[in-house]
């Protein structure tokens, strides 16, 4: 790419990314507020010329393709989609590994969800990084894992699914280390016999090779699949041996499980667990919503007890997000790596519209999310970052790993990877050297041993929760050998004033729960979305629910569940079993479901940024910021407070009287929300605008209580579109 040298070009440039990134509803909560002094009146121009630095040699990501992946809950759902959509069942083409889910050869914008989960059908990729010099296995000893390996070196009957590019089957550090087929269930090979083989059946692989040699009718002997090419040889570099993605799946095969004490090549975490290989993107490092999800689907029917995935989408996926249940479900844990978009000068290359941005799976509640440090425990310039990070791994600094090239199939080592994609590895192995050691461990004891024992590192500054390092860098030895508390929560608060959602109560669209400091709120919003808000950031979400969200409710049984209008449960804290548990909002930004005898169950980990006291509202996921009725917004002196009062009045208030004010007291109001097309809208519960800006059309805007005193409106070239005229204020 070619460096912007001109104004009128950077100005070109610059709408073409607002438009981009409203388009995809990508907002995130890593866009933080600029620590530049804000502008005492009004601009009318924009700022100083802008140059960024030219991107590294790898492509963007863009959408692979106009069609969309339908899911329908039984055939008379499935009958409303089509006649809504004008369809015949010929437009509909069946994803074999995943249950009553089709491609539909139509965008999503196009389709009528008439009751079924519509998603588009998303381009995963693998997540690559730039290159360092290598520092050898530095990362083994950061982590403790030599002592580790004292207490253990893996165990054989774990199962550790990783979903990536093909890989190097045949190599000497990870021949005897893939799980062979068990069970004899996998997909049906429906290709046939290959060119030039000798028919024996149809059970035949590309080289000729029976696999069905017992001759039961199943398939045996295989290792893995390909759901990028629908085969049975999740072998790399069978399209495009020479492109960059071809050697990703072993590189992070090596890293989950390379073997041990054999006197060859490098050594992982994991010397005994077995590898489920799963190819889901060609050797472009490119992959689908059907080949990632029909891979995370296969891994859990096969028995895995531990996932990795090295790769991502920029936008939520809902037909994943469904298989990511399916696998929790199941008990088993998911691991992905955060994303590199930690760089000012190549997130956009990831398909990231903001510095930072996690992207999905990882960006998912129910995912175990990695981020990368360097070989000095600081958080690694490319990695992403956010409130749904978990840990942090060595991922920076050349790790060596197994590596699979064209020439070299069986010997070859890395000498300069880098990028979360390597980060997350190390933690899958992890994660099944204690499922190992422990085998009656659940998910959640898993998940809870590895973020509770973490290395607090300089950079966390004494927290014990990060956006940046979330709970910190993983330490093996302490995870296998120490004692997880019940659940990764604080204890609550002594005399604590925080709302409590007590067994029984429902929240339904609109109803909120709010902190007693007004920083915080719950919500279950009209779209559907279940989030927390901190300082009107969105910091927590149960996932894409869309418009069939209806209710949340604290049952009887302890469970706190999301239900849609038909009374199916859309997400759910898996907390049931602890009758008289209670959701209670606390005072440090925690939302924590307590268990009758104080016992913590559940919690968001959303601890307040001290840091963090908002004086600008900006949307945030999806396009939207919101204010509910009692939260305000202050200057940073705290000298000026916006707040939208219990009564429905939005008022500016200066440290003595009230500045401006929008007229609406004594209405039933439901929310402020600055919208993704530039206008900021009071809205009753009814959906009824109560008073707006009428700044409709200038895209993504920000709104900014200005410590002059003025409340303004400015666009993404910074220029003002509104304001209450109150500078000089006081």
């Amino acid at each position: 790419m070619r460096l912007l040298k001109n104004k009128k070009t950077i100005f070109i440039a610059l709408i073409i990314a607002a438009f981009a990134a409203v388009g995809g509803g990508i907002w995130l909560q890593s866009n933080q507020p600029s620590r530049e002094a804000e502008p005492g009146r009004p601009q009318t121009s924009l700022p100083g010329a802008i140059s960024p630095s030219g991107p590294t040699a790898y492509e963007g990501a863009k959408h692979a393709t106009q069609q969309s992946v339908v899911r329908f809950s039984d055939e008379a759902n499935k009958q409303d989609f089509l006649k809504a959509n004008n369809l015949s069942s010929d437009d509909l083409k069946k994803v074999d590994e995943l249950p009553n889910t089709y491609i539909v050869n139509r965008p999503e914008g196009q389709l009528t969800p008439s009751g079924a989960l519509v998603s588009e059908q998303k381009q995963y990729m693998a997540l690559l990084a730039p290159n360092d010099p290598i520092y050898p296995q530095w990362y083994t000893d950061k982590i403790s894992a030599p002592a580790a390996w004292d207490t253990s070196t893996g165990s054989s009957s774990t199962v550790v699914a990783d979903i990536d590019t093909g890989f190097a089957l045949n190599h000497e550090d990870l021949a005897d280390r893939w799980a062979i087929n068990p069970s004899e269930s996998g997909p049906t090979v429906q290709q046939g016999p290959a060119p030039n083989c000798t028919s024996r059946g149809l059970a035949l692989d590309k080289n000729c090779n029976n696999l069905d040699e017992d001759g039961d009718g199943n398939v045996d002997n295989w290792r893995g699949w390909d759901f990028a090419h629908n085969d049975n040889d999740p072998l790399a570099g069978t399209t495009s041996p020479s492109s960059s993605g071809a050697t990703h799946g072993t590189e992070t095969a090596g890293l989950i499980g390379a073997s041990g004490n054999n006197a060859k090549g490098v050594a992982s975490i994991n010397w005994g667990a077995k590898i489920l290989p799963i190819e889901a993107l060609d050797d472009n490092g490119i992959g689908s919503t059907t080949a990632v999800a029909s891979a995370i689907h296969y891994a859990v029917d096969q028995g895995a007890k531990v996932i990795n995935m090295s790769l991502g989408t920029a936008s939520q996926d809902p037909i994943l997000k469904a298989e990511l249940d399916y696998a929790q479900a199941h008990d088993v844990v998911v691991l992905a790596a955060a994303g590199n978009c930690g760089s000012p000068t190549s997130y956009n290359l990831n398909g990231c519209s903001v510095v930072g941005q996690m992207i999905y799976p990882a960006n998912y509640p129910q995912v175990l999310a990695v981020g990368a440090t360097d070989i000095n425990d600081n958080r690694a310039s490319f990695s992403s970052w956010g409130s749904n990070l978990d840990v942090v791994a060595p991922g920076s600094g050349s790790l060596r790993t197994t590596v699979w090239s064209a020439d070299n199939q069986t010997s070859l080592y890395s000498t300069d990877i880098n990028g979360t994609s390597f980060s997350s590895p190390i933690v899958a192995g992890l994660a099944a050297l204690y499922r190992g050691l422990k085998p009656a461990a659940s998910a959640n004891e898993t998940v809870n041993a590895i973020t509770s024992n973490t290395d607090k590192v300089s950079g966390m500054a004494g927290q014990n929760f990060t956006n940046d390092y979330g709970f910190g860098r993983v330490n093996t030895a302490h995870a296998l050998n120490g004692t997880p508390p019940v659940a990764p929560a604080p204890a609550p608060l002594p005399n604590s004033t925080a709302t409590t959602l007590s067994a029984g109560g429902i929240l339904h669209k609109d109803d909120y729960l709010l902190s007693p400091d007004g920083r915080s709120a719950l919500a279950l919003q009209r779209n559907g979305n279940f989030v927390l808000y901190d300082n009107f950031k969105l910091v927590w979400e149960t996932g894409a629910l869309g418009r069939a969200a209806d209710r949340a409710i604290m049952q009887p049984d302890g469970n706190f569940v999301v239900y849609d209008s038909s009374n199916q449960a859309l997400w759910n804290s898996t907390t049931d079993g602890n009758a008289g548990a209670r959701l209670i909002m606390q005072t440090d930004g925690n939302v924590v479901i307590y268990s009758s005898s104080n016992v913590v169950l559940w919690a968001t980990h959303t601890l307040h940024n001290p840091d963090n006291l908002n004086y600008i509202m900006s949307p945030g996921f999806g396009g939207i910021a919101t204010m509910y009725p009692g939260q305000s917004i202050y200057t940073p002196d705290r000298r000026f407070r916006l707040i939208l009062q219990t009564d429905g009045n939005l008022v500016l208030y200066s440290p003595t009287k009230a500045l401006w004010a929008s007229g609406t007291d004594g209405q039933p109001t439901a929310f402020l929300t600055l919208q993704s097309d530039g206008n900021l809208v009071l809205y009753d519960r009814s959906v009824h605008p109560l008073w707006a800006s009428y700044t409709v059309r200038f895209g993504l805007t920000r709104l900014i209580v200005q410590g002059d005193g003025n409340l303004v409106l400015y666009d993404q070239f910074n220029v003002a579109r509104w304001n209450t005229e109150t500078a000089g204020a006081s």
